[in-house]
């Protein structure tokens, strides 16, 4: 019998190493796969169950507010984030890859190229930027039979003077959406990921955009700013607000008072869904401090809530505003 060489052995040792990696790589694969189809399942069937929840209280609990929203979710038999019917879907979205940055991008608008980042794909892209526009009921609006996140209205919108704060801008669609009629916009994003999407979005708007990658917070620190801190050298006579923070709006509206009270007029779009009593507290918050207050047409679900409790529907956004005589009489 001949003799293994020592080359031999080494050379078969890195083959049984490599397979070994492959394998095990596979395998790996196979559980994330197995774990990502568990998550799947499992947050279907919450939502199965929350379906029912909400059914089973209001054929015991009757409640006119909610009939329209009620016979939607009958009519389709399962959980939705905005229980409305769609009225008409948003024209043909334009994606491509920018060749410079690498990213994924839409044009808003046709001419406006809002970025998304590297490592999402197109269709991901597309879908979210639908929702996006469908949820804040831009481009022509019309998209279902109310929209309970639509920030701006033919009454309560952004004006030339103003300098907006859009806090909690994720993706920058709001800021992109009205850099072009504003005197200047701050974006507030703590993401990462999000960094160089927002840096290429707002690139052709360096003159009037600040992008801030902070939380906002009633406290100031390394990854925290206040908006009194960020506003103390800013000259403005309107101020604009829009808040979509997870939860965190009445911490940083009840922590820079001295910004919200200024003598000038101030609007603020806030999100009311995240937790179970937000839109009570935010509306006695901002009545307390002057501004008159609305809620947006129709209501949310949010599914995202583990502790969701009756009546289920809460109001997607509050909308209050300021002015200077306010200020004076306050």
């Amino acid at each position: 019998m001949a003799k293994l060489s020592a080359v031999n052995v080494g050379t078969g040792f890195k083959n049984l190493l490599s397979a070994f990696r492959v394998n095990y790589k596979q395998e790996i694969r196979d559980s994330q796969n197995e774990l990502l189809l568990l998550h799947h399942k499992l947050r279907l069937f919450k939502h199965e169950l929350l379906y029912f929840k909400i059914v089973d209280f209001f054929s015991r609990n009757p409640n006119a507010n909610y009939a329209q929203e009620l016979a939607y979710l009958r009519e389709i038999g399962s959980i939705a984030l905005f229980p409305y019917r769609q009225c008409r879907p948003i024209e043909a979205v334009i994606c491509e890859v920018d060749t410079a940055t690498k990213m994924p991008y839409v044009l808003h608008r046709g001419k406006k190229k809002l970025f998304f980042p590297a490592s999402w794909d197109i269709n991901t892209v597309q879908t979210t930027y639908v929702s996006l526009v469908e949820e804040q009921n831009i481009l022509g609006g019309g998209y279902s039979e109310k929209a309970p996140h639509q920030y701006q209205t033919e009454t309560f919108y952004v004006k030339e003077t103003d300098t907006v704060l859009d806090i909690g801008a994720a993706e920058g669609l709001f800021g992109l959406e009205v850099v072009d009629v504003v005197r200047k916009v701050y974006v507030f994003e703590c993401d990462p990921i999000w960094s160089a999407p927002l840096e290429a979005t707002f690139a052709p708007y360096n003159d009037k955009v600040v992008i801030i990658n902070k939380f906002v917070a009633d406290v100031d620190s390394p990854s925290q700013i206040r908006l009194d801190t960020c506003l103390k050298n800013e000259s403005y006579e309107s101020l604009f607000l829009k808040l979509d923070i997870e939860g965190s709006e009445k911490v940083v509206l009840a922590g820079n008072k001295a910004s919200l009270t200024q003598p000038a007029d101030i609007r603020i779009a806030c999100c009311t869904y995240h937790e179970q009593n937000d839109a009570a507290h935010l509306n006695d918050l901002l009545q307390g401090l002057g501004y008159q207050t609305e809620f947006s047409d129709g209501y949310m679900i949010y599914v995202h809530d583990e502790n969701i409790q009756p009546p289920y529907f809460r109001p997607g956004l509050i909308r209050a505003r300021r002015n200077r005589q306010a200020d004076a009489d306050h």
